[in-house]
């Protein structure tokens, strides 16, 4: 994985393109680049990632820290989770495409 940051705006690049993410088991794909910009506790401007919920792909288009929790926005609709959830990813949730 790359980094870099420029005033706020974040780009990642990945070798891996899918994770199950914690707590639920959601599949979640990412492209090889993706963006989004820092804003005090949340990174908006999301692109890039989507998960699969209800038989279909959403895109992921912020996360924002509420106490303890990570909410992951998708549109106007969001999902929190326990941020502890996300401290370590089992190396078998990653699989290579």
């Amino acid at each position: 994985m790359e980094l870099s940051y420029k005033r706020g705006r974040v780009v990642l690049k990945f070798h891996y393109y899918k994770l199950i993410l914690p707590p639920d088991n959601y599949l979640a794909t990412y492209s090889k680049r993706v963006t989004g910009k820092i804003v005090g506790s949340k990174i908006v401007g999301l692109s890039g990632i989507k998960v699969k919920a209800l038989f279909q792909w959403w895109g992921i288009t912020g996360i924002k820290v509420s106490g303890e929790n990570l909410v992951f926005e998708v549109g106007s609709l969001s999902a929190k989770y326990p941020s502890k959830n996300f401290d370590e990813v089992p190396n078998d949730s990653f699989v290579r495409v």
